[in-house]
């Protein structure tokens, strides 16, 4: 509402002025009638200057209502609404100045739960392109569906992803027993981004789909998408290399976000909860993560931004293990650290707790 009324004042303004200047016409002119028309001649008076003012008055309006409309055609650049902070980093990294990137979430928001605002469903209605992980964020897939934008990218369209699976052996649980996991068989891990190849895929699309809706620019896109994809392909050999030689193989962490990064590189990931961050580890879970950590030797429990780290703080003590915060990359945590340090540092607190060489 508010913003409806601050555009109708910028629309008005300049009708604004204009007619308080056609009021100070009409207290003159009826200054002069009064003081030097003859009362005889005021009825005729009156009529003769009635149609110029009327005349000036729409002709004023005319020309300051159209004057503030000039501005809306002088930037012809593409507009693309994303959905998550790592495609937003990416498209950005692309773009530079040449195209307007707006996130459909508000910064900081909960990648799985978050909320459309008023404003991003207007950015959303207005965007050249939308880029988006269907099936991961409810608020978006309902809004795009609302609101068919002219150009789309699906990430799932792109690269498949992987399915949910459990570290650990169900075999000798109770089927009744409803232990906290939020998942089922099947169910899609959407954390695509932890894995840099995926994001040079990323990357090569949206590269390619900005050339194609802007030719002007599409050189610039072209350098920038190479130099960002050159990027994420070293940081993925550097995994390769730094991850192939680790004391162990396994690591524990209070969400089950990271199959993406752990999986090239065989290792295995243990979360205390489940793929969901909000949901609560069960006792049958805990009792699981004591048994590794005492059997492969497990000297760190990993935490991350979207979650309370509580419970991995509270597991560690118990064991007298270490805590420390392995990122994955839903939002930014700090604005001083962009995607491409997150994922090297990523990279720095599991080698060290890997032990590797």
């Amino acid at each position: 509402m508010s913003e409806t009324v601050f555009r109708s004042h910028q629309v008005t303004a300049g009708y604004g002025k204009t007619r308080n200047r056609h009021l100070s016409l009409t207290i003159i002119l009826n200054w002069v009638q009064i003081n030097y028309v003859p009362p005889t001649l005021r009825k005729h008076f009156s009529r003769l200057i009635a149609l110029p003012a009327v005349l000036l008055l729409l002709g004023a309006c005319a020309v300051t209502r159209v004057a503030p409309q000039s501005n809306d055609f002088d930037d012809p650049s593409p507009t693309v609404a994303t959905s998550i902070y790592p495609i937003t980093f990416a498209t950005k990294m692309i773009a530079g100045t040449d195209a307007e990137v707006t996130p459909l979430l508000p910064e900081g928001a909960d990648a799985h739960h978050g909320e459309i605002s008023l404003r991003q469903l207007r950015q959303l209605r207005e965007a050249d392109l939308v880029i988006y992980l269907s099936g991961f964020q409810p608020a978006v897939d309902q809004a795009i569906a609302a609101n068919p934008p002219p150009h789309i990218i699906d990430i799932g369209d792109l690269i498949e992803l992987r399915t949910y699976e459990d570290a650990h052996d169900h075999s000798d649980e109770d089927p009744e027993d409803d232990h906290g996991h939020d998942h089922g068989e099947g169910t899609l891990d959407p954390h695509f981004w932890l894995n840099p190849e995926n994001m040079a895929t990323v990357t090569g699309a949206v590269t390619h789909e900005l050339g194609v809706l802007d030719e002007q620019n599409a050189e610039g896109y072209a350098e920038r998408g190479h130099e960002l994809s050159d990027d994420f392909r070293e940081i993925a050999a550097d995994y390769e290399r730094e991850l192939s030689q680790c004391a162990r193989d396994t690591i524990v962490v209070s969400h089950a976000a990271f199959s993406y990064l752990t999986e090239p590189h065989g290792i295995s990931q243990l979360g205390i909860s489940g793929l969901d961050p909000d949901s609560e580890p069960s006792l049958v879970r805990i009792r699981e993560v004591r048994d590794a950590v005492k059997e492969q030797d497990i000297t760190t429990i990993f935490y991350e931004s979207p979650t309370n780290p509580y419970v991995a703080e509270k597991v560690a003590d118990s064991l007298g293990l270490t805590t420390a915060l392995l990122d994955p990359l839903e939002y930014q945590i700090d604005p001083e650290t962009d995607f491409l340090e997150s994922m090297r540092n990523n990279l720095d607190v599991l080698t060290t707790a890997l032990d590797c060489q």
